[in-house]
């Protein structure tokens, strides 16, 4: 019943930002699972549910963040949805890393997913698609708004 408030395109927008915090947690549960392990090292005990629904969050937060750099059109917005994309990847390794390991964490969190994506690549597919579908989203989206907000030159009727 809440969800039909919304419009179309604002609808597609909150699926984009689920389906990103979904691969997310994708990436993170696998990037926290090669480091279990080195809890005893690091002295660190956090659960899987913990770090899964920290990079959850993570991923959502760096969309939000970065939300205005998506849905730009032609080949220069494809160019900076690219590079944001990149720098989401990084981001949400930062907002994740930080909320699990305060210091450490921001430090080595963006380290940890880019050397995770690099000895698993397929996990970049899932991250890549619904990156690629937020940019998609976000495009309607401001399609959505330009014919909400067009400006409508006032024709003088004298």
């Amino acid at each position: 019943m809440l969800f039909t408030a919304f419009s179309p395109a604002e609808r597609t927008v909150l699926t984009a930002y689920a389906g990103l915090s979904a691969a997310g947690a994708l990436l993170g549960f696998d990037a926290l699972k090669e480091l279990q392990a080195m809890d005893e090292l690091v002295g660190v005990t956090a659960g899987n549910w913990l770090s899964t629904a920290l990079a959850a969050l993570g991923a959502l937060l760096a969309a939000i963040i970065l939300r205005e750099s998506f849905g730009r059109p032609g080949v220069w917005g494809a160019c900076q949805a690219i590079v944001s994309g990149a720098v989401a990847t990084c981001l949400m390794g930062i907002i994740a890393g930080t909320m699990l390991l305060p210091v450490y964490g921001t430090m080595f969190g963006p380290w940890l997913i880019i050397v995770t994506i690099i000895v698993k690549p397929w996990l970049m597919v899932p991250w890549s698609l619904t990156l690629y579908g937020f940019h998609k989203a976000r495009a309607e989206y401001a399609a959505e708004q330009d014919t909400i907000y067009r400006y409508v030159p006032k024709i003088d009727a004298t």
